[in-house]
């Protein structure tokens, strides 16, 4: 069995911002310093747009006017050390995932922040983490496909291992 590091922690992050959005209980971290961001026209508009599911989801955005916003909180458990590059990743991964994901707003952005907060590829972890990793992956809901639909887990048999050797 191989299984999709990345994609394993999407599936995780995005079914539990789901849950924390159907329970209407974000857990989110606020800032103690908020980090002002200047947006593109066109980025400003649709952080209006979505503002309210950004909140259920954990992040608190106030809008300062001129194309300008505050980010107040962030989901907890997600440590970024530069919110602007963030909510600009999420912004993009918005757009993007909103053309595949056919949903609701909230479905689309818990996709790309999952998308965004996942671990990265090649990062290495410790039997503790990849243990903790597979353990909530089987506790999903679907764990079998990452939320943009791409496979999670592959099963080879004992001879399609050894053939990948010869």
């Amino acid at each position: 069995m191989v299984i999709d590091q990345k994609l394993a922690h999407e599936r995780i992050l995005y079914e539990q911002f789901i849950q924390s959005v159907a329970h209407n209980h974000s857990l989110a971290q606020r800032e103690l310093y908020p980090t002002k961001i200047d947006l593109d026209p066109s980025d400003y508009l649709i952080v209006q747009d979505i503002k309210e599911e950004l909140l259920g989801l954990g992040i608190d955005i106030s809008d300062l006017g001129s194309n300008t916003v505050v980010v107040n909180s962030c989901p907890a458990g997600l440590h970024y050390s530069n919110h602007q590059d963030v909510l600009e990743m999420l912004i993009e991964e918005y757009k993007e995932t909103r053309q595949k994901i056919k949903g609701s707003a909230t479905m689309t952005l818990a996709a790309a922040l999952a998308r965004s907060g996942a671990l990265e590829y090649g990062r290495p972890l410790q039997y503790s983490e990849m243990q903790r990793l597979v353990d909530e992956l089987f506790a999903c809901e679907n764990p079998n496909y990452s939320p943009g639909g791409k496979k999670i887990i592959i099963i080879h048999s004992l001879e399609e291992i050894e053939k990948l050797f010869d």
